[in-house]
């Protein structure tokens, strides 16, 4: 709930190392690993930062991407792909892999948004999101709007799920991102799996 990254790391002995990474300047709202020493932050003050535990509290940090104006409310990832839901209609989708030491901030290669949330101001922000292992379709969730699957290939909106006039009081509990993503709305210690909604991914074919 602060600005604050802790990365605790056993050594020899079983003693505790602890990272204390100070670089946020608002809230930091999740954490992806890119591998065993290293991960990605992002935070309400519009950045995603790139941290090694090989380096010490004080070189971590660098700044991958920069929204400065937008704030970044959740960050997911399936190989070198990783998506962020920031603070206005836009699931925003990169390549770590065009990070470098001669490009510090990188541009997203593809962006979404529901069709109707592109005519102008809106209320409507992604609150939350995730990507399927196969890094071909990202789920979005809305504030003051509807959860919506996105198809990275084909550029388009696969599904909507819910609508806000609705009496939608089921939640979203379980996302199966084994290949596609199949969305479960129900409510999560309910043992009886005929009373779940269950909307399925595109299937793909050569999964």
């Amino acid at each position: 709930g602060d600005s604050e990254v802790r990365a605790f790391s056993i050594g020899e002995g079983a003693t505790i190392n602890t990272h204390v990474y100070t670089c946020h300047e608002s809230r930091v709202k999740k954490l992806v690993t890119l591998d065993p020493n290293s991960f990605l932050s992002c935070s309400e003050d519009g950045t995603v930062r790139l941290f090694d535990l090989r380096e010490g509290s004080q070189q971590g940090g660098a700044i991958v991407v920069n929204l400065s104006s937008t704030e970044i409310n959740c960050i997911a990832m399936s190989g070198s792909t990783f998506c962020l839901a920031c603070g206005d209609s836009l699931v925003r989708v990169y390549d770590i892999r065009s990070y470098g030491p001669a490009k510090s901030n990188i541009s997203p290669f593809s962006c979404f948004a529901p069709e109707h949330l592109t005519h102008g101001p809106t209320a409507a922000y992604v609150t939350g999101i995730d990507i399927s292992k196969n890094g071909k379709e990202i789920l979005a969730t809305y504030s003051r709007d509807n959860i919506f699957l996105f198809d990275i290939d084909e550029n388009r909106v696969v599904q909507s799920i819910g609508t806000p006039a609705d009496d939608f009081d089921h939640e979203l509990y379980y996302v199966d991102s084994e290949s596609d993503l199949d969305v479960y709305l129900g409510d999560e210690d309910e043992d009886d799996e005929s009373d779940l909604d269950v909307y399925l991914g595109d299937e793909d074919e050569d999964d």
